[in-house]
């Protein structure tokens, strides 16, 4: 009786120690990719604030370009007004089918 009881308290200790051995090893896991993402949110929150800088920059740029454009500028550069017009379209073009 004494054998098949050690033999079963072997057993027991075997499969917990496997099972604590299999919940650290999914904790170290899991840490480890909390800290990844992390890492990687931090990375795109630094990209994400450049392109920022960046669009900020070229926003400005596209407002003062724009107030310069005026008539006299654009006849400077030889555009010229255009009175009459006509548009061409497709008539046979339909919206829905």
């Amino acid at each position: 009786m004494t054998i098949v009881n050690s033999y079963t308290n072997q057993k027991k200790f075997f499969i917990l120690a496997s099972l604590i051995g299999l919940c650290l090893s999914l904790y170290v896991a899991c840490v480890a990719a909390t800290i990844s993402n992390t890492l990687t949110r931090q990375r795109a929150e630094r990209e994400i604030a450049a392109l920022q800088t960046r669009v900020s920059e070229l926003e400005f740029q596209y407002v003062s370009l724009t107030s310069s454009v005026t008539l006299e500028r654009a006849k400077s550069l030889g555009f010229i007004e255009v009175h009459d017009f006509t548009v061409a379209r497709d008539v046979n073009v339909a919206l829905s089918r």
